[in-house]
């Protein structure tokens, strides 16, 4: 998909690549390149990245006034938009390449990184000063400038004294089980508990900000079913992004699952717990627990 010139295609029909990739497309490829590297340390991933910065800094930035338009600039648009909010589901290309700065910065300490997002979020300061919950993820780039998660990390170490685990189920301990005067041949009422480690928190659901995961339940059946979840009622907790949505100590949802006709088969039913783990500002990757119904009959 990568041009001669070094730009991408966006699209890949009957093996022909068609149409210039947009911005977001250099973006989201960067970002995904350095949790690569995070992960592996292998320097072709940082390498691939710097070459893809560079292909955008030639077709994409706005050298005037800072950031990038979402066109390289190839085709007869009578404007050349230029975005840094959160109002899609994802976030736009400008505040994913400040996270891909934030990861440059990380890993090797150079200035430059720091100054180019300062330099993107001059470009959309107008926008953050007045409407700030609309530019979360380019906001959350700025915090990460200001402390690498390198560090967070190195604190969180010195202070619970062990091995950081990578994922958030290493923090919380997950127990289910059925109530049993509260359910039926066709309706199955489900207690899940989930203990967070002192210190520890996760997400409410729904979470604060886009780019938390909140915690989500499921009941999975082999009959046809639907199911009914309630979350119980959040803490808040300050953070440098503003105040959020948290459940910690001993949480327990309660949820149902309900057969349209046929009993549920209670050997084939289980439970998915999706969470994100978090001490202060650093957040681990986010889990998806699974537990099989039928052994809590025994």
């Amino acid at each position: 998909m990568k041009q001669t010139d070094g730009r991408l295609y966006r699209i890949s029909m009957n093996s022909e690549p068609h149409q210039n990739a947009f911005f977001e497309d250099y973006a989201w490829l960067a970002r995904g390149l350095m949790a690569l590297y995070r992960v592996t340390g292998n320097e072709y991933y940082k390498t691939e990245t710097l070459r893809l910065i560079a292909t955008v800094d030639q077709y994409f930035l706005d050298a005037d006034a800072g950031g990038y338009f979402m066109t390289d600039g190839m085709e007869s648009f009578f404007l050349r938009i230029k975005m840094g909010d959160d109002s899609g589901a994802l976030p736009s290309g400008n505040p994913v390449m400040a996270h891909v700065f934030a990861d440059l910065y990380s890993a090797t300490n150079e200035q430059e990184w720091q100054d180019r997002i300062n330099s993107m979020t001059s470009a959309f300061a107008q926008g953050i000063t007045a409407r700030p919950y609309q530019y979360s993820h380019l906001i959350h780039a700025m915090t990460r400038i200001e402390t690498p998660m390198n560090e967070w990390i190195e604190k969180v170490a010195e202070t619970s004294n062990e091995q950081i685990p990578i994922e958030s189920k290493e923090k919380v301990k997950v127990k289910a089980q059925i109530v049993e005067e509260q359910s039926t041949p066709t309706q199955k009422t489900v207690e899940l508990t989930i203990d967070v480690d002192a210190g520890w928190h996760i997400n409410a659901n729904p979470a604060s900000l886009d780019f938390l995961i909140p915690t989500v339940v499921d009941l999975q059946t082999i009959e046809l079913s639907a199911v009914k979840v309630q979350y119980p009622a959040s803490t808040k907790m300050e953070t440098p992004l503003g105040s959020i949505a948290i459940y910690e100590g001993s949480v327990k949802i309660r949820a149902v699952v309900e057969s349209d006709e046929d009993p549920i088969d209670i050997s084939k039913m289980r439970a998915l717990i999706q969470l994100q783990a978090c001490h202060g500002a650093t957040c681990y990757l986010p889990s998806q627990i699974a537990i099989n119904l039928v052994e809590l009959t025994k």
